[in-house]
């Protein structure tokens, strides 16, 4: 039993392989029954993609941008409200009120901030895999 180096091995399979690869070698045929099956395969009509499911995806999206929208339509509304009644409030009242509103406003700003993260986070993550394919 001998023990060959990393350089003779390198060696002999770079022999080997421009072996393989000369004018002269064939490459081994499949068998009978996988050129039947791929022919079958290749003779099959192309497979549509399911509208259902995209549509369905796309109204999630849809659902996901008018309730975003009507988060901060009604914050809009609140800051409109607040302004024009603001003279008949008390100081208490101006101040509680405009809290409830800075606190719509941010919730709104949040739900939207998380929304966009998480899209950047699946955006990253489907390019990470297809750059890795």
């Amino acid at each position: 039993m001998t023990i060959s180096t990393i350089a003779e091995t390198a060696v002999h399979a770079a022999a080997d392989a421009a072996g393989a690869n000369s004018a002269d070698a064939q490459p081994p045929m499949p068998a009978p029954e996988s050129v039947s099956r791929f022919e079958e395969l290749m003779q099959q009509p192309l497979a549509a993609p399911d509208n259902d499911a995209a549509q369905h995806a796309g109204n999630h999206l849809v659902d996901a941008i008018r309730h975003q929208d009507g988060q901060m339509e009604a914050a809009l509304e609140q800051v409109a409200t607040l302004s024009a009644h603001s003279a008949s409030l008390s100081p208490t009242q101006q101040i509680a009120a405009a809290a409830q509103v800075s606190l719509n406003l941010s919730l709104a700003q949040f739900d939207f901030q998380t929304k966009m993260a998480v899209v950047s986070a699946t955006k990253s993550s489907a390019e990470t895999l297809m750059k890795n394919q």
